[in-house]
């Protein structure tokens, strides 16, 4: 809502700026073609120099992805020696990325994201370690 009511104050600055100097206005009288232009400063309606490019909704540089800080075991397999985490809060990490298993803060093993990824659950292989349920997860 406030990006939609900046970009609506910029644009009407804008146009208020549009018309041309020698334009007559309706209810004054008409400016002679031998008068001066009236001199820009920085101060006062629309005579300053235009929005500054930081000011400018068009020139803002894209947005950085944060990836959440950790994910949870949400099951493990130990016979094939994979677990399926729960990355429901966003931000997948790639596949093939290597994350650590946390339990109680100690640092309790290691595992290789190898996919595939449905609605923020992943599945990844256990490379070290014993993991369990609600075991925190982090990248390397």
């Amino acid at each position: 809502m406030l990006r939609l009511s900046s970009l609506t104050i910029a644009l009407s600055l804008g146009l208020a700026g549009c018309q041309s100097p020698d334009a007559a206005d309706p209810g004054s009288p008409e400016k002679s073609p031998s008068a001066p232009a009236a001199p820009r400063t920085a101060k006062g309606g629309n005579l300053g120099p235009g929005p500054s490019p930081a000011a400018n909704p068009t020139n803002r540089t894209p947005a950085t992805v944060v990836l959440p800080a950790s994910a949870r075991v949400h099951a493990v397999n130990p016979g094939l020696r994979f677990v399926v985490l729960d990355y429901t809060l966003g931000g997948v990490p790639p596949l093939q990325s290597q994350l650590s298993v946390y339990r109680n803060g100690e640092k309790v093993g290691e595992l290789r994201l190898s996919g595939p990824e449905r609605n923020g659950f992943i599945a990844a292989d256990v490379t070290e370690g014993f993991v369990q349920v609600d075991d925190e997860v982090r990248l390397h």
